[in-house]
């Protein structure tokens, strides 16, 4: 076991160590003023940002017909970018008539591949509830789109 004099000197010796590690180091870009840093266009760097669309996602309304509902949704891309890909999810629920119980009807992920600034894309949930049940909902959204800078209108639903 060291001493306590003997510790404070490996202490001192291993704190000079990583200061004399912790050099700066030059570097060859320009510095604008408030802290920007440009490229010179002679080294052949060019930065543009990433492309920005804002998808939203749109009820339509929804229709029974022959003990089907029908949930209809429409993805929209708001721009100013093309949107590519568009991860999504959908689901209906089925509710029981007498209890808490759901069930969850056409659920599932998918992915739109691709869509231009003002383009649409129609997504329908269809929900057949089994016995005791009845279609209430359903909820389109998109989601882990890095691209969209609006969150906030990514999901819509229908009840």
């Amino acid at each position: 076991m060291l001493r306590i004099p003997a510790r404070k000197l490996v202490l001192a010796l291993a704190l000079l160590a990583v200061a004399g590690s912790a050099m700066p180091i030059a570097a060859s870009a320009h510095e604008a003023t408030s802290g920007t840093v440009r490229m010179s266009t002679a080294e052949g760097v060019n930065y543009s940002p990433p492309p920005q669309a804002d998808l939203q996602v749109l009820p339509r309304g929804k229709r029974t017909e022959g003990g089907v509902t029908k949930f209809f949704f429409v993805i929209k891309n708001n721009g100013p970018s093309n949107a590519a890909p568009i991860n999504a999810y959908k689901e209906a629920h089925a509710k029981a008539i007498v209890g808490s119980g759901f069930e969850l009807q056409d659920a599932g992920y998918f992915v739109v591949p691709s869509l231009a600034p003002g383009a649409t894309k129609a997504i329908t949930v269809s929900c057949t509830p089994p016995a005791g049940f009845v279609c209430k909902q359903a909820t389109t959204l998109t989601l882990n789109n890095s691209y969209d800078p609006n969150n906030g209108n990514n999901m819509a639903t229908i009840n």
